[in-house]
């Protein structure tokens, strides 16, 4: 599918969902949510941040509204967030001009809008499986030789997410969500770069997709 399509399509269920909640049991169930993710391979690729227990790749945090999808009686989370990849301690060396002693730091910032579905797991009241789809604006930051560049990448990004909850007591949840976002693979990305970057992004090249599993916790208020 086109990716504008995709998008296009992905905004407009979000904001039908949305203005369609209704509240559960008559109460708003505003709530935020922040985690620490472990990067994968795919995100290590990019930011060099780790993959270790020790190496916290990614940090999300967002505000959201769950209620009912319409009279269907299926809970639904409507939320606007943030997530955060910071540069690796190392950084990477990727060929000339970076090098081991002036290795290329990259650290992105992507700013969402996301659907969420819970599905009661029929084993513990207290425990859902989460599945849902964001809509992404990523930006990165990024240092070669000692010096440092910015750059907005080019269009909404899509994103899948699934994992699982646990309702601690009424106002607290744990949950663990493995999330996987679009980013790009060749020049196209970068939007108003004045620069020769094509060292960086070589046609043909494998696609950029940084994925993470994230533990954290959402209080509803």
């Amino acid at each position: 599918m086109d990716l504008k399509l995709t998008c296009l399509t992905l905004g407009t269920l979000l904001a039908l969902g949305a203005a369609s909640l209704r509240a559960q049991d008559g109460v708003s169930r505003w709530s935020v949510s922040a985690s620490a993710g472990l990067g994968t391979d795919s995100l290590n690729m990019i930011t060099n941040s780790g993959t270790s227990w020790t190496d916290f790749g990614a940090f999300n945090f967002d505000i959201g509204y769950r209620g009912m999808v319409a009279e269907s009686g299926v809970p639904f989370r409507a939320s606007i967030g943030i997530n955060y990849c910071p540069a690796g301690r190392t950084g990477i060396v990727s060929g000339p001009p970076a090098t081991t002693t002036n290795p290329t730091l990259r650290k992105l910032t992507g700013y969402y809008l996301a659907g969420d579905i819970f599905v009661n797991s029929r084993v513990n009241d207290n425990l859902f499986f989460i599945v849902g789809m964001s809509l992404n604006k990523w930006e990165m930051d990024e240092t070669v030789n000692r010096v440092k560049t910015y750059h907005s990448i080019r269009n909404p990004k899509f994103g899948g997410r699934f994992g699982v909850e646990y309702k601690i007591s009424e106002n607290m949840a744990f949950n663990a969500v493995f999330q996987m976002i679009e980013f790009g693979h060749n020049r196209s990305w970068i939007q108003d770069s004045g620069k020769d970057e094509g060292y960086l992004y070589a046609a043909g090249s494998k696609p950029w997709n940084p994925s993470w599993l994230q533990f954290g916790f959402k209080f509803t208020f």
